[in-house]
C-alpha cells in the first residue's frame, strides 16, 4: 500500500496527460499522445504522415512489453519505487503502467514528463536524462543508457534511435510490397568529464585505443590483446568486451 501512495504521487509529478513534455528549465514541447489500451491502435507520426503501428514492421519500443523496472528520484537519499517501465524509442520517452486510483484492477499507461533528476532502472538497463544540442537533434536533450558509474574517469553510453523506412511497391511481378519499417540502431558515447561533453566511439579496437591517455594507451593495448577481443559478434558479446575494456581502463 505504501508503494503504491508514493508511485500514485510520484505519477502526479511526472505524469503529462496531453504529454507535454518539458525540459528542466528549457520550456515545454509538445509530443503526439501514445496510451495503449485494450483495442485501441498506436499511431506514430511519419515522413508519410500518421501510421497505424500494426501496418509496420517494427516496434517504436526498446521491448514491447513492460518491464519491472525503478523509478529513482536523485534529490532524495534513498528514494527509488518499484513500478512497470519501458522506453519508447521513437519518441524518446519513458512510459509507465500503473492501476488507477478509482479503479485498482484498471491499469492504465501514461508518459513521464522529462525531469533530469529521475533515473529509470528497466530490467537491469540504467536510463537518464542528458543535457547536449549536439548528440540530440530534436532538442537539446534525450535519454541514455549508463553502461557504467558515474564517478569514472570514462563513462560509458548507449544512445538508440530509430530510422523509419517509407513503403516500396513491387517493381516487377515477382517481387512484393515492402510494408514501412522501424529499423533500431544505437550510437556508443564516452564522457572524460562527468557527461558535460560527449564523443562517439566506434566498437573498433584502434578507435577505442585512440580514447585512452597517451600514457595509458600502451597497457591498454596489452589487455585488449591478452583477452582476444575483437570487437565483433552480437551486440551482447560487443558491448560486453567494450565495457570490460573501459572498466580495466578506469581502474588504472
Amino acid at each position: 500500500m505504501k508503494n503504491y501512495i508514493l508511485l500514485s504521487l510520484l505519477i502526479l509529478v511526472l505524469f503529462s496527460s496531453e504529454v507535454n513534455a518539458q525540459y528542466a528549465g528549457q520550456g515545454e514541447f509538445l509530443r503526439e499522445q501514445v496510451v495503449r489500451q485494450s483495442g485501441e491502435i498506436f499511431t506514430i507520426d511519419t515522413e508519410d504522415g500518421k501510421m497505424d503501428l500494426k501496418d509496420i514492421e517494427g516496434s517504436p519500443f526498446l521491448t514491447e512489453e513492460f518491464k519491472s523496472g525503478v523509478i529513482i528520484d536523485n534529490s532524495k537519499e534513498n528514494s527509488a519505487i518499484k513500478t512497470n517501465l519501458r522506453y519508447n524509442i521513437f519518441y524518446d520517452q519513458v512510459e509507465v503502467k500503473y492501476e488507477t486510483d478509482l479503479k485498482r484492477d484498471l491499469e492504465q499507461i501514461r508518459v513521464l514528463k522529462r525531469i533530469d533528476i529521475y533515473e529509470y532502472l528497466i530490467e537491469g538497463k540504467l536510463f537518464k536524462l542528458y543535457f547536449n544540442d549536439e548528440i540530440f537533434f530534436q532538442g537539446d536533450s534525450g535519454y541514455l543508457e549508463v553502461l557504467n558509474g558515474e564517478d569514472k574517469k570514462i563513462m560509458l553510453f548507449k544512445k538508440y534511435y530509430q530510422e523509419y523506412i517509407s513503403p516500396r511497391s513491387a517493381e516487377t511481378s515477382y517481387q512484393r510490397d515492402t510494408p514501412p519499417q522501424l529499423i533500431t540502431n544505437f550510437t556508443y558515447y564516452i564522457s572524460k568529464d562527468s557527461s558535460q561533453t560527449f564523443s562517439s566511439i566506434e566498437a573498433d579496437r584502434w578507435d577505442i585505443l585512440d580514447s585512452f591517455e597517451n600514457n595509458k594507451k600502451e597497457v591498454m593495448k596489452d589487455f585488449i590483446k591478452s583477452n582476444k577481443f575483437k570487437f565483433r559478434g552480437n551486440e551482447k558479446e560487443v558491448e560486453n568486451e567494450l565495457k570490460r575494456t573501459i572498466f580495466y581502463y578506469n581502474s588504472l
